[in-house]
């Protein structure tokens, strides 16, 4: 009888091992199954970032590429479409350069948002009271606008307008933008305004180009 005992305890120490052992080999199995799905993600979604990085900065690289035979194309269409052209060929001359413009001011964005990209690692974000923000940049141009002959103003479509974002990377997309809209003004602008609009989910800037009433 203590014979029958001691094998019977020594069979369920046995099998108390044995099952211990089993599941803490089902946890090993499970847990290497789980590094190695983890890490094989892991290595998949680096690979497909480091593609979509190499893809994104080929396409934001070849804007300047597309710009800059755009830039010499305008260029000499805007001196041929004078007083003196054939006023058919000044009208389509006029299309051309309208379209030019249009697709100039696209690359332009696209190239702030480039920038923005590029320079987004670290941000210091801040609250600004938006209004005045718009107003010491456009009165950090006026010299710039001066200097091409142009009156360049601003216009608040609000009274009051917080918000949020990192000036450094801000501020010279604005520049940008006005600096754009001076350069590229027509001999017979003589002023620009740059209005701001706001409301609960977005601010919007806008550029107005004004010629001269004559009497």
């Amino acid at each position: 009888m203590k014979y029958l005992m001691i094998t019977s305890l020594f069979v369920s120490i046995i099998d108390a091992n044995i099952f211990h052992q089993s599941h803490f080999f089902l946890l090993l199995t499970a847990g290497g199954i789980s590094l190695y799905w983890l890490l094989s993600h892991f290595l998949t979604l680096h690979k497909e970032i480091k593609i979509l990085k190499e893809e994104h900065q080929y396409f934001m690289d070849s804007f300047q590429s597309i710009r800059n035979p755009i830039t010499l194309v305008h260029t000499p269409l805007r001196a041929a479409c004078d007083d003196s052209c054939p006023e058919d060929i000044k009208k389509m001359l006029s299309l051309v350069i309208r379209n030019i413009d249009c697709l100039d001011e696209h690359l332009t964005k696209l190239m702030n948002l480039r920038h923005l990209l590029i320079y987004s690692k670290q941000m210091d974000i801040a609250e600004y009271e938006l209004g005045n923000f718009i107003n010491n940049r456009v009165h950090s141009l006026k010299k710039f606008a001066t200097d091409k002959r142009i009156k360049l103003e601003i216009k608040t479509e609000f009274n009051y307008a917080s918000v949020w974002f990192d000036q450094s990377k801000i501020s010279p997309i604005i520049d940008k933008f006005i600096k754009n809209a001076i350069e590229h003004s027509k001999p017979e602008d003589k002023r620009i305004i740059f209005s701001i609009s706001s409301n609960s989910e977005h601010w919007e800037p806008k550029i107005r180009n004004y010629h001269p009433i004559h009497d």
